[in-house]
């Protein structure tokens, strides 16, 4: 009897001997599914009879064209989810020793088991219903193509085909996760899966109680919970149909009704069937909330499972939730997994604004994860997060007299969010820190690779008695880094916060602010208001002070005042919003997500948006082919839609204007191929631990030194131990970079698919500084990028490095990229935050692979000389804080309003612009304290002189003023330079008056 005369059979006759058949045949299919999705566990066995109990009750609904393995399956997947959720599985603690199966139980692992094991199960659900049955009854139940095509109901040929495309769509799903493979791999693995054989008596012993109705209490809890899951999603499934039904009804009825219409004059008419003449009635007019799946904020709970990328095992993890208000109020939860891996986070009532949580686990790199209040639309959200195991940064701390100091905190900086993504690196201060013992030594587990993290990462090094010092992390760090850090003594703040009653406020916050305008320290006062704060170098210190009740306070002090009173004013209750009033503006977005050739909705994507700038951020991910989310906050600017796909090409909407209230969307995705390859050397070794990121417009990568950065949110990977990556190419992308410390290439995107990339050797510029003819020291030298001359040729890849030219105009960059470069003076004149740079004329050179090319970085032209002053003086004003700027007149380049008027996207633009820039020559005087100036190796040519008067901030605090001179004063003068060279006499321009408005 084939699976379906079986169901039958059991479902009419209630006939136990086909019942114990079913199981037996598809029991190792069941139970190896449950423990790659549960672990090895007693759990694993108890999902395994409670797909079983399942079956036994649903029987009857299966129909004739079912196939049971891809039945069971589905199944498997529904009932794994709840158990992980389930409060019965922490009766299994106690057994967590015991949870790996016995050595007669584990078969040979093949390769790449441990790599692909993690994402097998999600693989295969992400398929085509069709495509997942064929690999379940080709690979997972060993059946002959002929079995497989009689199954599925077509011929041999079609079988073969189909069980082909499938584990090539397989292969493309597992290549976006990173796991690379030939189809040739996969199926060796597929036919080899290490699902072990369940023990002989375990088939009959399921069978009996699903039977029988005799399961154990935990087995049957799970099923009888996954029936009801299930009919809440049938229902859900159906809801959207049965109100599309409701309003048709509703429609035809009101047609046969009255109806109003707004006339010009803002009234309501109403208009009865077969009367044209409307009566008209004031009425007061209201918006009402988008209905459907948008309106509706069900989310009870959110189910977390972390587990480690390494063997996919659970990891007990620290975690803190931060739900923000709508009205910018939060609330936080300390919360930890269990020995399983899970937690349960409640989603509070009335639904919150937003969740932010962090997970830390020892040992691995700690992320910070989001959700947005719009995607609290299910009763349950289950989410995996998967830890990297870190690297280890050991070390200690000493004293400037080389004594050991305890209890100094050290914590990661960054490394920075990517709004696109849910998942991002995230050190959190209280559980992703560590401290130094008695002898100064600290260690922690917790350092990401240094390669695909921009390539650098910062740790800080906090103690209240000393001056809190940053150590930043470049390049290829081994697996134990070893650090010395030495501390300073430094300077305290101390004090007391009063209420205007003059009544101590006690655990009121008091934060240093720094320089990036972020909190760097902070200090609560005690029962009596008092403070303590430190330690900070000598200067100014700019303090925030806050507490429940009170308004918040700011003031800058001189770092060692220690008798600082602060006194706060009560907080007025009704100046704010009431709780739960909305602060932004609601946008409705919707649509449909197809696959572009067979038209199947998609059954997993994300979905993204685009405004102003580069940053992309993520809305949500949606499933089964639909979306229809209230998005909070909408858009400031017009904006884009983008949705990816595994296996699919990124699909971008048209531009969107910001005053429509909803958005409908259709995207037909094609399907399409990750960059992928192989990184070898010259000698045709593989190339591990190499970074490849994407190149194109608007985005890309910056390379300092052997060092990449991303810029603009550039994705990147890193390639394994044989020197394979696969990488999902974002609209847009020109080009593959890749980097190492033993070579560069820059590849064409149209080769970038299952390519080998061979890594040219570095080469290296020396060179000398020459001003005026003679060798300049102490001179900034700038190697940037050489821009081509049109689009029809390569963008190159960003470089940014700076070095100086010693006693005897010496100079040298290593690590160069083969190809043209561009060196120029790099003027840097203000040495403070608040300041003015400048580049000079570009000098082209070519550099070789593997070479060294010598350079002489000179103009030729005349010596400008003069004197600036301004109208009227300045207090705070110093001459080489500003920056004057002698820039060439080029009549055949665009201008800065043509480049814009002709490619108004940001993007081009800003490659255009580049591009403009680059070509006209500009030069820097050196000014000094009286204002007088010099300008040397200047060519003829038609110039504008620009010069300025600027002083600093006034408020360090002010967001707009922070980063930004104070402009008192602008002219603007025209030069002519004559032909000439260092040799001839200085071209005098006299004394220069700047007019100046003081403000």
């Amino acid at each position: 009897m084939n699976d379906s005369e079986l169901l039958q059979a059991w479902a009419n006759r209630r006939d136990e001997a086909a019942f114990a058949e079913l199981v037996r045949r598809h029991l190792d299919l069941v139970r190896a599914s449950a423990r790659r999705q549960v672990g090895a566990s007693p759990l694993a066995e108890d999902v395994t009879q409670a797909v079983f109990l399942v079956l036994a009750r649903k029987a009857g609904s299966l129909g004739d064209k079912v196939v049971l393995s891809g039945w069971l399956f589905r199944t498997t997947r529904f009932v794994a989810a709840r158990a992980l959720r389930a409060e019965q599985r922490r009766t299994h603690h106690e057994t967590v020793a015991a949870m790996q199966p016995a050595v007669t139980d584990a078969p040979a692992v093949p390769e790449h088991w441990q790599e692909v094991e993690p994402h097998l199960d999600a693989g295969l659900a992400a398929l085509p219903a069709a495509d997942r049955d064929a690999v379940l009854l080709r690979y997972f139940e060993g059946k002959p193509i002929r079995s497989v095509g009689e199954l599925l109901g077509v011929n041999e040929e079609a079988a073969k085909k189909r069980v082909s495309r499938a584990v090539e769509k397989l292969r493309t799903w597992l290549a976006g996760r990173g796991v690379v493979l030939t189809a040739a791999g996969l199926v060796t693995l597929l036919g080899n899966l290490p699902v072990g054989a369940a023990p002989a008596e375990l088939a009959g012993q399921i069978a009996a109680a699903a039977t029988a109705n005799t399961a154990g209490a935990t087995a049957a809890t799970l099923a009888a919970g996954a029936l009801r899951d299930w009919w809440l999603a049938q229902l859900r499934q159906w809801l959207p149909w049965a109100a599309a039904a409701l309003l048709l009804v509703t429609a035809g009825i009101s047609s046969l009704l009255p109806r109003s219409e707004t006339t010009a004059s803002g009234e309501v008419a109403t208009v009865t069937p077969g009367d044209p003449r409307p009566t008209t009635a004031p009425v007061a007019m209201a918006s009402a909330p988008p209905a459907g799946p948008a309106a509706g904020l069900t989310t009870s709970r959110l189910l977390l499972n972390v587990r480690s990328i390494a063997g996919n095992r659970p990891l007990a993890a620290q975690l803190k939730a931060m739900f923000w208000g709508r009205t910018g109020d939060s609330t936080t939860l300390d919360l930890a997994t269990d020995a399983d891996g899970n937690a349960e986070i409640p989603i509070t009532d009335p639904p919150q604004g937003s969740l932010t949580l962090w997970i830390s686990a020892p040992d691995h790199v700690p992320v910070v994860v989001e959700w947005r209040r719009h995607e609290f639309t299910e009763p349950v959200l289950a989410y995996q997060c998967l830890l990297e195991p870190g690297q280890e940064l050991v070390g200690v701390v000493q004293d400037e007299a080389g004594r050991p100091v305890a209890d100094a905190r050290i914590e990661f900086v960054g490394p920075g969010l990517t709004g696109g993504k849910r998942q991002n690196i995230g050190f959190h201060s209280r559980l992703s820190s560590t401290s130094s013992d008695a002898t100064g030594r600290f260690r922690t587990g917790q350092l990401p690779s240094l390669r695909g993290h921009n390539g650098h990462m910062t740790y800080a090094v906090i103690h209240p008695e000393f001056i809190r010092q940053e150590i930043v992390l470049e390049g290829s760090v081994t697996a134990a880094t070893h650090q010395t850090v030495v501390l300073r003594r430094g300077l305290k703040v101390a004090g007391q916060v009063l209420g205007a009653d003059g009544a101590p406020v006690p655990d009121a916050i008091v934060e240093h602010i720094g320089r990036n305008g972020h909190s760097a320290q902070e200090a609560r006062t005690g029962e009596d208001g008092r403070f303590l704060l430190g330690s900070f170098s000598p200067g100014t210190v700019e303090l925030v002070v806050s507490a429940p009740g009170f308004l918040t306070a700011r003031e800058k002090v001189p770092a060692g005042t220690e008798t600082l009173l602060f006194r706060l004013q009560p907080d007025d209750p009704g100046s704010n919003p009431p709780p739960g009033s909305a602060l932004a503006d609601t946008v409705r977005l919707r649509g449909t997500v197809v696959d572009a050739e067979s038209g199947e909705p998609l059954p997993r994507f994300s979905v993204l948006s685009h405004s102003g700038g580069p940053e992309r951020r993520l809305l949500r991910d949606g499933h089964a082919g639909r979306f229809d989310w209230a998005v909070e906050g909408g858009f400031r600017e017009p904006f884009t839609v983008e949705v990816d796909a595994d296996g699919y090409e990124t699909a971008v909407s048209d531009l969107r204007n910001v005053p429509a209230e909803e958005h409908a969307f259709a995207f037909r995705l094609r399907r399409g191929e990750p960059g992928s390859g192989r990184v070898v050397d010259a000698a045709g070794r593989p190339v591990a631990d190499a970074v490849v990121g994407l190149n194109g417009l608007g985005f890309g990568f910056i390379i300092r030194d052997d060092r990449t950065f991303s810029g603009n949110n550039a994705p990147q990977t890193i390639t394994d131990a044989a020197g394979q990556f696969s990488i999902r190419l974002k609209p847009n992308t020109e080009s593959l970079v890749v980097v190492h410390e033993v070579g560069f290439a820059l590849v064409p995107v149209a080769q970038a698919k299952r390519a080998m990339i061979l890594l040219q050797p570095w080469g290296a510029i020396e060179g000398t500084v020459l001003t005026a003819g003679q060798p300049a020291a102490g001179q900034q030298v700038f190697l940037h990028a050489w821009l081509p001359d049109s689009d029809a040729q390569l963008w190159p890849v960003a470089l940014d490095t700076t070095v100086t030219s010693d006693a005897r105009g010496r100079f040298r960059f290593n690590h160069v990229p083969p190809g043209p470069v561009a060196l120029s003076r790099y003027y840097k004149f203000s040495p403070g935050t608040a300041g003015n740079a400048g580049i000079g004329p570009r000098q082209r050179v070519d550099v070789l692979a593997g070479g060294v090319v010598e350079v002489m970085l000179a103009t030729t032209g005349r010596t400008l000389v003069g004197r600036f002053e301004m109208a009227q003086p300045v207090a705070g004003h110093q001459w080489r804080d500003d920056i004057q700027t002698l820039e060439e007149i080029r009549s055949d380049l665009p201008t800065v309003r043509e480049v814009f008027r002709n490619h108004p996207e940001f993007p081009k633009y800003l490659r255009v612009e580049r591009r403009r820039e680059a070509q006209i020559r500009k030069f820097f005087p050196d000014i000094q304290p009286d204002g007088s100036f010099r300008m040397d190796d200047v060519p003829a040519g038609t110039y504008r002189l620009t010069l300025c008067v600027s002083v600093p901030p006034t408020d360090y605090s002010d967001e707009n003023q922070r980063f930004f001179r104070r402009e008192l004063g602008k002219l603007e003068v025209p030069v002519v330079v004559p032909p000439g060279d260092f040799n001839d006499p200085p071209l005098d321009l006299g004394t220069i008056t700047i007019p100046v408005k003081q403000r």
